[in-house]
């Protein structure tokens, strides 16, 4: 298993704030880049994870996202079809649940997933970069990143996609902040569970291997 390169943001901004300068940036051909073999490639499409239909709607409202722009892939839970149909009848634009495309067929400038795509939903964008999104004041958006983290960063399975490595997390914080010491210590031990998590899945037998994959599958449907 490679190791995904992580980049981590912190920002005292809020969840739309972050999101409103990516999508400006996107928008303008400005989206993430990076350099493969001397030559430099831009990313197309972003794929935001964060577990709030209310914020992915605040989010779509206020930047003017259009229906063809965007894909929301979220459970098909009364409450997020409700707040789906409030954001269809406030802008005029029609939004549904939408679907994770298969291979070959297109894919949106911009998809937003809650935690229902973090395990076994595979993506297989070309030139999607992948964005995971933390807000402080929301409880619910929480990423761990020793078990949800290293899911989302293997969710681009195309190795033809030069940001398939690539995931940016991004949390905001507030004056209630842990200290930075407390902080690292607390990651520097998510970290070591992640890495033997990995070094023990590498390390399975077929039939053990074979277990995993069907119960991780197991845990989506």
């Amino acid at each position: 298993t490679q190791l995904p390169n992580v980049e981590v943001i912190k920002s005292r901004k809020s969840v739309a704030e972050l999101c409103k300068k990516l999508i400006e940036e996107y928008r303008e051909g400005n989206g993430k880049s990076t350099l493969v073999d001397g030559k430099e490639f831009i990313a197309k499409e972003a794929v935001f994870y964060i577990n709030d239909i209310s914020a992915i709607k605040k989010i779509v409202r206020k930047n003017g996202v259009k229906a063809d722009e965007v894909n929301i892939i979220c459970s098909s839970r009364s409450e997020n079809i409700k707040q789906l149909n409030e954001l269809s009848r406030e802008t005029g634009e029609k939004f549904v649940i939408g679907d994770i495309p298969g291979k070959g067929e297109p894919h949106k400038m911009f998809t937003f997933c809650t935690s229902t795509v973090y395990l076994g939903a595979d993506f297989y964008s070309t030139n999607a970069a992948t964005f995971v999104i933390s807000d402080c004041n929301r409880p619910n958006t929480a990423v761990d990143i020793a078990t949800e983290l290293v899911q989302i960063a293997g969710r681009q399975r195309l190795a033809c996609n030069p940001f398939r490595q690539f995931l940016t997390f991004i949390y905001n914080v507030n004056a209630e902040e842990v200290e930075q010491e407390a902080f690292n210590e607390h990651l520097c031990r998510k970290v070591n569970v992640t890495l033997d998590e990995i070094r023990d899945n590498n390390n399975a037998g077929e039939a053990l291997r074979a277990k995993r994959i069907k119960d991780f599958r197991r845990i989506p449907d």
